[in-house]
């Protein structure tokens, strides 16, 4: 069985270097068989190698902006059995989720059936995002060196659509973060929250027009004490569908995850107010 994807790199009239076009292509069969495995069987594979059930196999390109379509195309009865009762527009969509959570940005809202494959998925969630940052550094060579933005598509007889789209902004926040010492003390609104990750997003008081900042807590879920679980979400659903001059904020005290520029990608919870 085979599913298609193009991957487009935009550089309009512009000439493409070829090897950090090839490391970009690279890349991004990594990331699509990685999550594509992992969707499908449950689980992460420890290596990829030519004996993979699941493989990326290219096809002739098309005119415009340099681009490259491909396949992954899948040979065990039972994923394909998997993949045809989750259907190829839900797969992209889980696909992109997996992608955001990566760059620490937020995902599209979920549909029902997407989200009930996310929490099928919960106990390698962690796992996943990390082991996805690696080759998603490598899709964004081109971006890197030359800037150009690349699309990652899905397509279907007669339609398709956008898996995640890579620019300058998602190639800061693919470089290297690092944990800062010092603790911070900030109040904030949670936006979503996973009880069974720790992870979820928030806004902090004062930076609301700069959007949700992604959260999880410092310490392995299983130490985190279940009455900081319990606060950040009952403030979830205290501020559920109110305006914003209504919402009740909670203090934490965070250690920062950072990225090379100094923004805050990440808040590490130590304690809750």
């Amino acid at each position: 069985m085979r599913f298609s994807f193009e991957v487009v790199i935009k550089s309009g009239n512009d000439d493409v270097d070829m090897d950090y076009a090839l490391k970009t292509l690279a890349g991004t069969s990594s990331v699509v068989c990685l999550l594509a495995e992992a969707i499908l069987r449950g689980r992460i594979i420890e290596r990829r190698t030519h004996a993979n059930d699941i493989r990326a196999r290219l096809k002739h390109s098309f005119k415009g902006s340099y681009g490259q379509r491909f396949d992954i195309e899948i040979s065990d009865k039972t994923l394909i059995s998997r993949l045809n009762s989750i259907g190829k527009p839900i797969f992209a969509e889980v696909m992109t989720y997996y992608i955001c959570e990566a760059l620490y940005i937020e995902s599209p809202k979920l549909s029902v059936e997407a989200q009930l494959i996310v929490d099928d998925l919960v106990d390698i969630e962690d796992e996943l995002t990390k082991r996805i940052r690696s080759p998603l550094k490598d899709m964004h060579k081109i971006t890197s060196q030359n800037g150009f933005d690349v699309e990652l598509n899905y397509k279907m007889r007669g339609e398709g659509g956008n898996v995640i789209t890579l620019n300058q902004s998602t190639d800061d926040l693919i470089s290297d973060a690092e944990i800062e010492d010092v603790r911070n003390d900030i109040n904030v609104v949670i936006t979503r929250f996973n009880s069974m990750t720790g992870n979820g997003r928030l806004i902090v008081e004062g930076s609301e027009e700069e959007g949700t900042v992604a959260f999880g807590f410092y310490d392995n879920l299983k130490y985190v004490n279940e009455t900081h679980k319990l606060k950040i979400t009952q403030n979830l659903h205290f501020n559920n569908g109110k305006s914003s001059d209504e919402w009740e904020y909670m203090g934490l005290s965070v250690n920062n995850l950072t990225i090379q520029s100094g923004d805050v990608v990440k808040y590490l919870i130590r304690d809750v107010e």
